[in-house]
């Protein structure tokens, strides 16, 4: 079977729609994870899974570690008033050391490679077919490569 664009695949095969799903689940549960979180303790958390019932998050520090497990069955209370996550079991909380996506510089300085402007009309086209609102921003990053690229070229 062939796809003609990238969201009929995504949406079409069972694996990654699946995925794709998943991937906006936990995009909701970051949303208010972090609307009901204090703004210090947000910005050093990030959800990094959601399995088998166990909401897993991932902080930067052990002290950060602390504070989010004095707040978990709060937060656990919380995410248990809302239909889509009644069935919470728990709240994991591990120590990541995640690297701050703010201040991160770009140390590789290899040539960039080239994008066609096919490909980044299919990538744009694509973009505005997705539902999940990170994954299409970051398409449409992806597609803007292939202008920034053709100047970088001439």
């Amino acid at each position: 079977m062939q796809y003609k664009t990238f969201s009929n695949l995504l949406h079409n095969v069972p694996d990654l729609n699946k995925f794709v799903t998943k991937l906006e689940q936990l995009e909701q549960i970051s949303h208010f994870v972090a609307a009901h979180l204090e703004p210090d303790l947000a910005s050093q958390c990030r959800v990094a899974n959601l399995r088998d019932g166990a909401l897993i998050l991932s902080t930067t520090s052990p002290a950060w570690n602390h504070k989010l497990r004095f707040i978990a069955l709060d937060l656990l209370s919380a995410l248990r008033t809302q239909p889509c996550w009644s069935g919470l079991k728990s709240i994991e909380v591990r120590v990541d050391y995640l690297p701050n996506y703010e201040n991160n510089t770009t140390t590789n300085l290899q040539k960039p490679h080239s994008l066609s402007q096919y490909n980044a009309k299919l990538i744009q086209e694509t973009a505005n077919g997705v539902t999940c609102g990170k994954l299409s921003q970051a398409l449409k990053r992806l597609a803007s490569r292939a202008t920034r690229y053709a100047k970088h070229e001439n």
